[in-house]
C-alpha cells in the first residue's frame, strides 16, 4: 500500500490530475473492511497523494506567485473544467445531426479532431462498465473520473490522449471471450492508427 502511494505521489507531483488516483487507491483500502489499526495505516499512507498535488502547487507558487496556476494558466487558452461532462459531446452530436456529417467536418479546421476525440471519449465511457464489471470497482472508478473530468472541459482536443492512457480500459477489452469482436477491435484499431500515423506524418494536428 505505502509503495502504491510512494508512486501516486509521483503522479501527482507530475500532473495535477494525477490525483485522481486517489479515489481508487481509497477504495482499495477500505473495501476489505480492515481492522481499525490496519485502515489507520492505509489512510496515513495515503495523505502521500495530496502531497504530491500539494507540493506541485508550492512549486508553482514559487514559480509565479499563484498555488493554482496550473488551473489558471487554461484560461490562455480559453479552456476551462468543471461543466458538465456530457455538454461538448451534445453540441458535437447536434451539429452532426443538424448540418450532417460532411457538414460538420468542413464547418472549422478542429471540427474533425472534435469528432474523433469525442468518439474516442465515448467509447472509453462505453467501455467503463465491462472495467467495473471484470477488473473491480477500483479500477473502474477510477477510470469513470479519468474520462469524467477532461469531458467537463470546455473543449473536445486531447479527450484521446487522455483516454488512451488509462490501461485497465484495455485490460478490460483483453478478457473479451468472442474471437469475432476481438477481431473486429483488432481490424478498427489498425485502420485508426493508420489514419493517425498518415496525418502525423503530413504534419497535421491531432493533439
Amino acid at each position: 500500500m505505502v509503495g502504491g502511494c510512494l508512486g501516486s505521489t509521483d503522479t501527482a507531483l507530475t500532473r495535477p490530475n494525477g490525483i485522481l488516483i486517489g479515489l481508487p487507491l481509497f477504495l482499495m483500502a477500505v473495501l476489505d473492511r480492515p481492522g481499525w489499526s490496519v485502515l489507520r495505516r492505509r489512510l496515513t499512507a495515503l495523505t502521500l497523494v495530496p502531497a504530491g498535488l500539494a507540493l506541485y502547487c508550492l512549486y508553482c507558487w514559487d514559480l509565479t506567485g499563484d498555488l493554482f496556476y496550473w488551473l489558471h494558466a487554461e484560461e490562455h487558452w480559453d479552456y476551462s473544467v468543471g461543466n458538465l461532462p456530457w455538454e461538448q459531446v451534445l453540441i458535437v452530436m447536434d451539429a452532426l445531426v443538424r448540418d450532417g456529417l460532411h457538414a460538420f467536418l468542413i464547418s472549422s479546421e478542429v471540427a474533425p479532431y472534435q469528432l474523433v476525440h469525442g468518439v474516442v471519449g465515448v467509447v472509453g465511457l462505453a467501455l467503463t462498465p465491462l472495467v467495473f464489471q471484470r477488473l473491480g470497482p477500483a479500477l473502474g472508478l477510477y477510470v469513470l473520473v479519468s474520462l469524467l473530468t477532461p469531458l467537463s472541459g470546455s473543449e473536445l482536443e486531447g479527450i484521446g490522449r487522455y483516454t488512451l492512457v488509462l490501461c485497465p480500459l484495455f485490460m478490460a477489452v483483453a478478457t473479451i471471450e468472442s474471437s469475432r469482436l476481438r477481431d473486429m477491435i483488432v481490424i478498427v484499431s489498425t485502420l485508426f492508427l493508420a489514419l493517425f500515423s498518415a496525418l502525423f506524418v503530413t504534419l497535421h494536428r491531432i493533439y
